[in-house]
């Protein structure tokens, strides 16, 4: 095994994560999102229907996110450089107006667009001499998905108050048979509406009931793309986990709690500090970590880089506390946001820093307090 340890091919090849072909699809997942690890209140995510499939492939072969990036790179470096000479003093100017600490974007694959020239070459320099990772392209295809939020309880007594059963409601259209069709129809979506919002999830000594409605005004579709880098034991040139994905055509509505919810599972949750993982056995890669260079294992580097396109999404904002959840309806919304094109950026680091970018190329802001 020592001598399984001196090779560098062998070495790398066992300190990878693990790779498994994915044919994945399931009817209904839920996930449940908390604000952190102790808090009682989660952000519920109904998927629909979720179907995923995987390959593998090298960090910057086509098709995967840090070969996008390249193309971008490349392309900016060119204009940059054509621009050179004529007009030094005015683009020294644009430069300076549009870079950013380097304190937390060390890498060529981060917030691109604010690096000065000089960074912008040696950031390519160094990600194209460094190591090209193997990594695990997940794609995620969500169909119907839906929002809504739910608090975490303790399971003393059974569940009191049940939705009455379909049964229930024929049976009532017996006793009354004069109730007209549209009628009948309306009672039907008011109790299934009523049972949707009574939804609960038992887990052992504890449940997870839902509050209050959607947030979405109508079920939406997500495409993501997932990365995963399986050589985060020999390199970081690519970050260990990246999420792509298109949000289009949304329309969501938001008051306080929910903002605040949201707000905290981008920080608390995302960005929380965790103990690290059992880590494999050392001879499988200590020769290979003790060859790091020392700005290798001092700089931080990127565990999650998360970028959702936002195309036509409309964001109502109202102005509720919980405990005026259930009259929504009642509420005019302070303002309307539409997203016609932005893009969200949330990225978190090895030294627990996080950053949250709101990009807008196209916005509509609209004051809805007196319509």
């Amino acid at each position: 095994m020592y001598t399984l340890s001196l090779s560098s091919f062998q070495l790398s090849d066992f300190s990878r994560g693990s790779r498994v072909s994915l044919d994945i699809s399931a009817g209904s997942p839920v996930i449940f999102l908390p604000m952190s690890s102790r808090s009682e209140t989660l952000l519920v995510a109904d998927l629909g229907s979720l179907t995923i499939t995987n390959k593998f492939l090298w960090s910057g072969s086509q098709g995967t996110i840090s070969q996008v990036q390249r193309e971008s790179l490349e392309e900016r470096l060119m204009c940059s450089k054509s621009q050179r000479g004529s007009t030094t003093r005015s683009h020294s100017r644009s430069i300076d107006s549009r870079s950013r600490s380097r304190s937390r974007h060390r890498d060529a694959n981060l917030s691109l667009n604010y690096f000065s020239d000089s960074d912008m070459e040696t950031d390519f320099i160094q990600q194209y001499q460094s190591h090209k990772c193997l990594l695990d392209v997940m794609y995620v295809d969500l169909v119907n998905m839906d929002i809504f939020t739910s608090t975490i309880s303790s399971r003393i007594k059974p569940t009191q108050g049940k939705p009455k059963k379909r049964e229930n409601i024929k049976e009532e259209k017996q006793d009354h048979p004069n109730i007209p069709p549209e009628k009948y129809a309306k009672m039907n979506e008011k109790r299934d509406n009523e049972a949707k919002e009574n939804q609960e999830w038992i887990f052992g000594t504890y449940c997870v009931r839902r509050q209050g409605k959607t947030l979405l005004r109508e079920k939406c579709a997500l495409k993501l793309q997932v990365e995963r880098n399986l050589d985060t034991a020999i390199s970081h040139s690519v970050p260990d986990i990246s999420i792509h994905g298109t949000l289009s055509k949304v329309h969501a509505t938001v008051h306080t709690s929910n903002y605040k919810l949201i707000r905290g599972l981008l920080m608390y949750n995302l960005g929380e500090p965790l103990p690290p993982p059992p880590s494999s056995p050392g001879y499988l890669y200590q020769t290979q970590q003790s060859q790091q260079s020392d700005f290798l294992k001092s700089s931080p580097w990127t565990s999650l880089n998360i970028i959702l396109n936002l195309d036509n999404v409309t964001v109502e904002l109202e102005n509720l506390d919980e405990d005026k959840v259930d009259i929504r309806k009642q509420c005019t919304p302070l303002a309307c946001i539409n997203f016609i094109k932005s893009r969200l950026t949330f990225e978190s680091f090895s030294d627990e820093s996080k950053d949250v970018d709101l990009v807008s190329q196209e916005i509509l802001l609209s004051d809805t307090r007196f319509k």
